[in-house]
Parts: C-alpha cells; structure tokens; sequence
C-alpha cells in the first residue's frame, strides 16, 4: 500500500444550509468530530442560540449525538444522514410537539 489511495469523504470544515420558510438552518462541520447549528434571518443574523453536538461520518453516512438546535417551537433533535452526491445532505431528525414526538427531513446545500 503506497500513498496512491483516494482520501477518505470528509466533512470537516463544511458547512451546509437549508432555506425554511421564515430563517436558514446552518449546520457547520467545525472538527473531525464536533458540529455546530444555529438558525439565521434572511440577512444571515442568528436568531437563537449555536448549538454544539458531536457526529461520526463514514464517507455517505453522517451519525449525530447530542445535536439538538433549539428554536422558538422546541427543538430538533438530529439523528443522522445521507451525503448525496457532493452537494446535498438529507438529515433525519425529530421534534416534540403536543407531547407526541414527530420525524422529519431536511435537505440542505453545500455553502
């Protein structure tokens, strides 16, 4: 085994937004290990608090732990995802509300 192997998928030092309805989702790969999410206003301004999880990635699967973004209805708790392509990542995650407990996606863009 030479030096000649591709470089394993990384997301570290990415960071990837969706467009919601009112507000921007940002998740920020900071590490090889530790994520941050926030939301932002449509001039970029965050709104609420960054929140700081942590996550494994296996090159297509993205694996979260204590990754929760809280907004004014509660919070997202994220689970997972799928890395399609280099461009687009699907993320799982689930969120309470009237005590019943709802999942959901959510596809972001590479920034």
């Amino acid at each position: 085994c030479g030096g000649d192997e591709p470089e394993a998928p990384s997301l570290n030092g990415t960071r990837w937004s969706a467009d919601l309805s009112s507000a921007y989702l940002v998740v920020e790969f900071v590490s090889g290990s530790e994520v941050v999410g926030y939301y932002t206003d449509v001039v970029g301004d965050v709104s609420g608090s960054v929140a700081k999880g942590r996550y494994t990635f296996d090159g297509t699967r993205v694996v979260f732990s204590d990754f929760a973004i809280a907004d004014l209805m509660g919070s997202s708790h994220f689970v997972d995802g799928v890395l399609e392509g280099r461009g687009r990542l699907v993320l799982n995650y689930w969120w309470e509300w009237d005590g019943k407990r709802h999942d959901s996606t959510v596809s972001l863009r590479k920034l």
